[in-house]
């Protein structure tokens, strides 16, 4: 990651606090390091992932010509794949 992104820092503070004090004297400590992507873009790649992971196996289940070994195979695949999307989707506060 460049040193040169901008980055939007919010933060709560509690003026008479040590932990707070130190920040006021050091304001260059607090922003200093890498900055984590907010959470909700993980959760953008996770729920793409598992919907591509879906589709492809649903495709195979219903080409008939392929052996049922590979097809029940693509079930469990689509299976867990639907498992994870209800996850991402029906997790508290999603």
């Amino acid at each position: 990651m460049s040193r040169l992104q901008p980055a939007l820092v919010y933060t709560y503070c509690a003026g008479r606090s040590p932990h707070d004090q130190y920040y006021f004297k050091h304001p260059n400590r607090m922003v200093a390091g890498a900055v984590a992507p907010p959470r909700i873009d993980r959760w953008r790649e996770l729920y793409r992932s598992a919907v591509r992971q879906r589709e492809i196996h649903h495709k195979i289940l219903g080409d008939h010509s392929r052996p049922e070994v590979e097809r029940n195979h693509s079930r469990r695949l689509r299976a867990q794949a639907e498992s994870q999307i209800r996850l991402l989707t029906e997790a508290e506060g999603a």
